[in-house]
């Protein structure tokens, strides 16, 4: 959960820098590809079971991805000889499950093979991952398996477990904000529709890869 409440506020004052596209579509594969959507959750539901990392690792994945230049699934890309690809950079040196990612693609092109791109797919996965995150390792969350306000609660009551946590009570914009999603579920989850929805309207590639791992 903690990863989800940074990433919201991340995206709050980030996103208002970009300049997104005219609209995005619900329903732009409804008649190219109409079961994508079932399958993509169904890789993601697989996977969650054997990892229950992985929610949180494919909406952090989709943030790395788009802030980049744009929801371009640029991140998915392997390195190739002496040209370092974006996840082996050291700002994303640290996420994983890009193997999710790959089941869901090819479970989609068995289905309705060159018609979806590797973007859209992993912002398919990050949908999903909102229902199923849960966060590894140490929480401060006493819901780390909802998707709640909780984290924002401790964090008034200065019970952060990073210092770049507690660094958001530290000016008036993210004080705010933090204030804002502990006094009210429905704003949090209101603020993190429409933040989500901003930062995957920033402009980028839709190349449809038959591998995500290699341009095509």
């Amino acid at each position: 959960m903690e990863a989800v409440a940074v990433l919201v506020l991340a995206l709050l004052v980030i996103s208002q820098m970009a300049s997104p596209v005219s609209a995005l579509s619900l329903n732009y594969y409804d008649q190219t590809c109409p079961k994508l959507e079932s399958a993509v959750t169904e890789a993601v539901k697989k996977a969650t079971m054997n990892d229950n990392t992985v929610p949180a690792a494919l909406l952090r994945m989709h943030f790395h991805d788009c802030f980049i230049r744009g929801c371009d699934a640029s991140v998915l890309l392997a390195s190739k000889g002496t040209n370092q690809a974006e996840k082996d950079g050291p700002p994303n040196i640290s996420l994983h499950a890009f193997y999710v990612i790959d089941n869901a693609k090819k479970a989609v092109e068995a289905l309705c093979p060159g018609v979806v791109s590797c973007a859209d797919i992993l912002a398919l996965a990050a949908r999903d991952a909102v229902a199923l995150v849960k966060n590894a390792g140490a929480t401060m969350d006493s819901s780390a398996t909802t998707f709640d306000n909780v984290y924002y609660k401790l964090l008034l009551q200065g019970k952060s477990l990073f210092t770049s946590d507690q660094a958001l009570l530290s000016t008036g914009k993210t004080m705010n904000l933090v204030s804002k999603f502990a006094s009210s579920q429905k704003m949090f989850e209101k603020a993190f529709v429409k933040s989500m929805i901003k930062m995957s309207s920033i402009s980028g590639g839709q190349e449809i890869r038959l591998d995500c791992k290699v341009v095509r």
